[in-house]
């Protein structure tokens, strides 16, 4: 391949396997009996990241020098530029330093080798080859070149060779393998031990010989020649890694270094399987006992470890990256790049809606629901935490799937897709008359595109069988009709999540600012607001048939497994079977609210977490919306919410407001049918200006609470709007629509009155206020309030410490939750005003508290 067609990964490793090359060159040789260090590279990388490639394009450069480093003259961006300076960089070092010294033998390919085949004379015969092209080649009958001026010395580099070879062959059976106690042949044996104590030095010998007629032959005239020979896929058996281990031992000289093509961990691996093999064999019991076996892992793991760490040290070690993610975007090396091709493959017709996703395109990149501020501050804030963007705004779940890329996998991509594209142009042309159905079949290329591309990745992966099994046969099926659906029933699938801390607000025994009405219980003695930011998305894969069985699913693996369920949600009939909407999407928990309760009678206490939740909605592209327009803004805002903030004198209670307003306005911009584009234009772009004083900023945050609750009532209208076309026979935005629809008027009616509430904060504002009685009259939260609490007091780390010690659900930890919720309520079971169904019995120094105190203590 041209340099120009490297993945600049490709270019990466290439560049540090020459530059190690380089620092080969120059090497004088030990004297007779000092150890000699590593003559070994390893070019590691996972499977299709191009270790093949490395080596070939190195052989290439070497053959044609500078010549293949052939940069544009101009660069436009930064990134350009410093590739124009590596290829330059590359082109004198190559001319320089390796052109001159380096004969890069013949690759020895290990995978079509049989077992047990002589790799010694394998390298001695490409030795001898190499030495045969540079004295002009064998003729045409294959004889040897005449003799030259030289006179006996080149005769007596092809004799010493000639003489290792036939040595070879015969000791290479005793070196290889383990000896054989049924053998009879003592007189074999002896002589190829005798063999094998001098091999080493006339081995080393011949190839000062060959380095000295590589010398006198070659047109550079360098006095240090240096043989490379490169070793392809060393990683397919044991027997090979262990033969060729052996076969380094033997064959070590200055002059000859092996650039391997592997696996570093599978390397190691087969390497200790091999070692283990030789113990179990030499203890004559391949059945070793389990306890046996334990100690004798033990000894082969570290015998392979010191082998590695002689044999193919870390400074040897070329790393070859997969492509990153902004580059398999935007990447044309190969024709059209992977945006442009997935913008050419139509989504279902139902995700049409107002906001939803015209192309495969829209499940990968969303920039186009975001508003113009909003993109800007998320890529400033990725940029500073070190992430590689690109002008798109991939999803979670699309960079997943695309960060641990290697080129095979993405060129197999792009012709799955140009594959797909010509059968539909072709079913277009001889089928036309097969009018709206031809377009379902449209939207099932997009599936079996994410299909093949996510069992692509299962099948790759080091995940256990049952886990394969489980997703190829179970979670991955066709329907009836011979359609792919995604069965999550029984929870397989299960989602954990990680986000860090961006700031905190606290507050005192009492709110500050609180309208009447609106305190906390008596017995909490301290608050605090916790915001967060998102980080990732980790998926859990759990044995149906074995309980405790589980396993994380690799990034790509979870990564295609979220685009499949986004593009199956789509349909008129989602295509994803679960008890339920949020079996695999979790609301990703990036606002919480915490009370430090006093609990009677001892004033034992607790910590209680309300989350802040958001609507349930069914697919990740719109968390991803979510979750990217509130790094925005905590991007804009982290001023107003540091140290910056208390200098203008901004108290928890005016930053409370402010993230309560924000995440009120960010959740209904996902929810109406844009589906996203928060635009900051209504107040809070004022608001987020660093000069801002406390006069004008508590002005612009009335003015900014009163268009958020527009924005709740216009959402409430729109689902109210869309219920009555339902209702009428009409559908004005598609079943997907109505499904949001649907989700959104949930939220609106049952979550955002408890938001309302002081579980989660003060309400201290007129607008706020005024919507926290709106709602609160359209529906009863006095259970849902009650419940909210019981919930926080079951996820508390002292409940849990209960559950330990009185076992799970027993009588103590219901009382234990009893006691929390009337300690909350102020000696009541629920809210004020609750009727209660008989007489509270008085809580006591009771078990359930004195064991959680016990174990809390």
């Amino acid at each position: 391949m041209e340099w120009k067609e490297l993945f600049p990964s490709t270019k990466k490793a290439l560049g540090e396997l020459l530059r190690h090359l380089a620092a080969a060159v120059p090497t004088d040789a030990p004297s007779q009996g000092s150890e000699l260090l590593s003559t070994s590279f390893l070019v590691n990388g996972n499977r299709g990241f191009g270790k093949t490639t490395v080596l070939l394009t190195a052989a290439d450069a070497i053959e044609k020098g500078g010549s293949y480093f052939i940069p544009s003259s101009d660069a436009e961006s930064d990134d350009e530029s410093r590739a124009l300076d590596e290829s330059r960089a590359l082109k004198d070092l190559v001319d320089k330093r390796l052109r001159p010294c380096v004969f890069w033998l013949g690759t020895l390919d290990l995978e079509p080798v049989p077992r047990g085949s002589n790799l010694l004379a394998a390298v001695l015969a490409r030795i001898r080859d190499r030495l045969d092209k540079a004295s002009d080649g064998r003729g045409a009958s294959g004889s040897r070149p005449p003799a030259s001026i030289l006179g006996g010395s080149i005769e007596k580099t092809w004799d010493e060779l000639d003489r290792l070879v036939s040595d070879a062959t015969f000791m290479w059976e005793e070196v290889t393998g383990p000896a054989d106690p049924r053998r009879e042949r003592a007189q074999q044996q002896i002589k190829a031990a005798e063999l094998f104590a001098t091999f080493q030095q006339r081995f080393q010998r011949a190839m000062k010989s060959v380095a000295a007629a590589l010398a006198t032959y070659s047109k550079w005239g360098s006095d240090d020649p240096v043989l490379v020979l490169p070793v392809d896929n060393v990683d397919r058996s044991i027997e090979h890694i262990y033969s060729f281990v052996n076969l380094s031992r033997i064959a070590s000289s200055p002059q000859l270094w092996f650039v391997l093509a592997a696996g570093r961990p599978e390397f190691q691996l087969f390497l200790e399987r091999a070692f283990l093999q030789e113990l179990a064999a030499s203890s004559g019991r391949f059945d070793l006992a389990i306890r046996g076996r334990d100690h004798t892992s033990s000894i082969a793991r570290r015998q392979a470890s010191t082998t590695m760490r002689r044999f193919l040290p870390r400074g040897h070690q070329i790393q070859v990256d997969p492509v990153n993610p902004v580059t398999a975007w935007s990447s044309d090396i190969d024709g059209r790049s992977l945006g442009t091709l997935l913008g050419m493959v139509t989504l279902p017709k139902l995700t049409l809606d107002p906001g939803g996703a015209a192309t495969m395109v829209d499940l990968f990149d969303i920039q186009k629901r975001l508003d113009r501020r909003v993109k800007d501050a998320h890529l400033k804030s990725s940029r500073e935490e070190g992430l590689s963007l690109g002008p798109e705004v991939l999803t979670h779940a699309a960079r997943m799937a695309l960060q641990t890329l290697s080129p095979r996998t993405l060129r197999d991509l792009k012709r799955s897709i140009d594959w797909e594209l010509t059968e539909s142009a072709r079913h277009r042309a001889t089928a036309s008359e097969m009018g709206g159905k031809q377009k379902e079949d449209h939207a099932e290329q997009a599936v079996q595109i994410v299909v093949d591309m996510l069992e692509s990745a299962v099948d790759e992966s080091n995940l256990p069988f049952w886990a394969s099994e489980q997703l190829h046969n179970r979670i991955i099926r066709q329907d009836m009709d011979r359609k792919w659906v995604l069965d999550l029933r029984g929870t397989p699938v299960r989602q954990l999540k990680k986000t860090h801390l961006s700031h905190i607000m606290t507050f005192g025994h009492r709110w500050n600012g609180c309208v009447d009405g609106d305190e906390r219980p008596q017995k909490v003695g301290f608050s605090d607001v916790h915001l967060r930011k998102f980080d990732d998305i980790v998926l859990e894969l759990h044995d149906l048939d074995t309980r405790g069985n589980r396993v994380p699913l690799p990034a790509e693996v979870a990564g295609w497994l979220m685009l499949l369920h986004d593009l199956l949600a789509s349909f008129e009939n989602p295509r994803v079977m679960s008890r339920g909407p949020q079996d695999l999407i979790l609301s990703p928990d990036l606002m919480v609210t915490r009370h430090e309760l006093d609990l009677p009678p001892d004033e034992e206490q607790v910590w209680l977490e309300f989350w802040w939740e958001l609507p349930e909605w069914d697919t990740f592209l719109d968390f991803s919306v979510f979750t990217i327009q509130w790094r925005a803004f905590l991007q804009c805002a982290r001023n107003l919410f540091q140290q910056e903030g208390l200098k203008i004198g901004l108290d928890s209670a005016l930053r409370f407001r402010f993230a309560r307003a924000a995440w009120l306005d960010d959740v209904c911009s996902v929810a109406r049918p844009e589906r996203g584009l928060w635009s900051w234009e209504g107040g809070l772009g004022g608001l987020l200006d660093s000069k801002i004083q406390i006069p004008d900023f508590e002005t612009k945050l009335a003015a900014y609470e009163k268009h958020v609750a527009k924005q709740v009532d216009g959402l409430h209208r729109w689902c109210e709007g869309d219920a009555l076309a339902i209702q009428g026979g009409q559908q004005s935005d598609g079943a997907t629509g109505d499904r949001r629809c649907l989700k959104a008027r949930a939220w609106l009616e049952q979550t955002l009155p408890l938001l309302l509430l002081p579980e989660y904060g003060p309400v201290n504002s007129q607008a706020i206020s005024a919507v926290q009685v709106a709602w609160q009259t359209r529906h009863d939260v006095t259970l849902h309030r009650r419940q909210l609490v019981r919930d926080a007091a079951r996820r508390s780390d002292a409940y849990r410490a209960l559950q330990k010690l009185c076992g799970r659900d027993g009588h103590q930890c219901r009382e234990w939750i009893r006691s929390v919720t009337e300690a909350w309520f102020g000696g009541t079971a629920g809210p004020p005003g609750e009727r209660r169904r008989g007489e509270r019995r008085r809580s006591g120094p009771s078990d359930a508290g004195e064991a959680a105190r016990s174990v809390q203590h």
